[in-house]
């Protein structure tokens, strides 16, 4: 140009060491700059932890990966979902957001107890992240309390739901698992007699239903109250073939 200087793009198809030479056409003097093409570090990782199904529970929830490129978020960036047949995928394939994060809905209608399967989302083709899902056997599940039990409160307060968790032996919340809670609320009798046997206490009411856990295997137990009367109420909750929890709470006059 004006000021003597010539320029060029260039395009590389290849990674690694590039020798560039210029040279001046009239006389043959030249130049010359190496250039080094590298790669860029790409990555696909998956968010959230592996799941935990009860044995033979439907169930649906959202699998998540986050895509990078040189440590940056990459935005519209296509990941293509895959699955084994025990699994429902919502789409074949989606697109990375603003945040670099691709998500896909889950379902299945049930995981063997032992079984396993896992999903796949991959961008720029080959680089992947997988999720496992895991389904647990009924002879693991266990019971655990979170809140509202050793209640003890005065009419006209009412007694707080009961929240219970559904873990498996390692500690992992279990979604899906089916909880058989037991009630019985019987009238509030006061304190023993300092002799003789304490009254015998006339039950008031009773039910039974059936609970589910939830993503985060929790459930909520309301418990079973007669208005206006004082009572304790005894609850008691079977899940699996080993999980069990009693407990008794009291609405004193």
């Amino acid at each position: 140009d004006a000021g003597g200087f010539a320029q060029s793009t260039l395009t590389t198809t290849v990674f690694g060491s590039i020798t560039l030479t210029a040279t001046e056409q009239s006389g043959g003097a030249f130049v010359q700059a190496t250039v080094n093409v590298v790669a860029p570090v790409r990555l696909v990782a998956a968010l959230g932890a592996p799941r935990y199904l009860a044995a033979g529970a439907a169930a649906s929830w959202v699998v998540s990966v986050l895509a990078t490129q040189d440590g940056l978020p990459i935005a519209a960036q296509a990941v293509a979902w895959t699955a084994p047949a025990s699994l429902t995928l919502g789409a074949a394939s989606t697109a990375t957001d603003a945040t670099g994060t691709a998500s896909i809905t889950l379902s299945t209608l049930g995981l063997a107890g032992g079984a396993q399967a896992t999903v796949q989302g991959c961008a720029w083709i080959a680089v992947c992240a997988t999720t496992t899902i895991f389904g647990v056997d009924p002879s693991q599940w266990t019971l655990a309390a979170l809140s509202g039990t050793g209640q003890s409160v005065h009419l006209p307060v009412t007694l707080a739901p009961v929240a219970l968790l559904v873990t498996d032996f390692a500690g992992h919340p279990l979604q899906g698992a089916t909880v058989n809670v037991y009630q019985t609320a019987d009238a509030w009798e006061g304190p023993c007699p300092p002799t003789g046997r304490c009254a015998a206490a006339p039950v008031l009411a009773s039910s039974q239903a059936v609970l589910t856990t939830d993503a985060n295997g929790q459930l909520t137990i309301t418990p079973l109250m007669v208005p206006g009367i004082p009572s304790v109420v005894h609850i008691a909750a079977v899940t699996g073939t080993q999980g069990f929890m009693s407990l008794s709470l009291t609405e004193a006059p």
